[in-house]
């Protein structure tokens, strides 16, 4: 039996290993640890809605582009088997989708990781993802490791793209304005250095 923890409230909660952090009965919440988004209330019908699609067909679609979106955006990095084995999982997607095979409220966080992967809302799409694992694991499985992929390879790119930019010479880097950075001035010879 663990010790009694007022801050948790019962009689066999562990107490929370940091202040701020909530605690569910049989749970520990940890720090870098993904949790699942907050309970979803918005119903398919309220998605479609939302995103101005006339039913379940178009929400598929609108799916399907913003996958294909980042699909084509991480085109650099996804190659070979990788690309064929996330385009394979998402036609699976789709087959299942038009088979009946994806529930309601599967449809709800598509439409949603969609929305917040066209709006480059990486953090949201990451966190609908893991939710989607956790909560429709046998439903989702097949497929979702395609969308995970994606999602992996938009945060390398993004992460990729800051370092570049700052790593990006500037206009104070080359007060004269000779277009050269230091690293270019220095390949090239001065006039009468050999």
């Amino acid at each position: 039996m663990y010790p009694h923890s007022s801050s948790c409230g019962g009689p066999h909660s562990i107490p929370t290993p940091e202040p701020g952090l909530s605690c569910l009965p049989g749970l520990i919440s940890h720090p870098g640890v993904a949790r699942p988004v907050a309970e979803n209330r918005e119903t398919l019908d309220d998605v479609t809605a939302r995103l101005k699609m006339e039913d379940e067909a178009h929400l598929l679609t609108y799916i399907q582009e913003a996958l294909k979106t980042v699909r084509d955006k991480c085109s650099g990095q996804l190659k070979g088997r990788a690309a064929e084995d996330v385009m394979r999982r998402i036609a699976l997607l789709q087959e299942m989708w038009q088979g009946g095979q994806v529930s309601p409220p599967v449809k709800v966080r598509l439409g949603q990781l969609a929305e917040a992967l066209k709006e480059n809302n990486l953090d949201l799409a990451n966190s609908i993802h893991l939710s989607l694992m956790v909560d429709y694991t046998n439903e989702v499985n097949q497929w979702m490791v395609g969308i995970k992929r994606l999602i992996q390879e938009l945060y390398s790119l993004q992460a990729q793209t800051a370092s570049t930019e700052q790593s990006s010479p500037s206009p104070t880097d080359d007060p004269q304005g000779q277009g050269q950075t230091l690293a270019s001035s220095e390949a090239q010879p001065v006039a009468g250095e050999s």
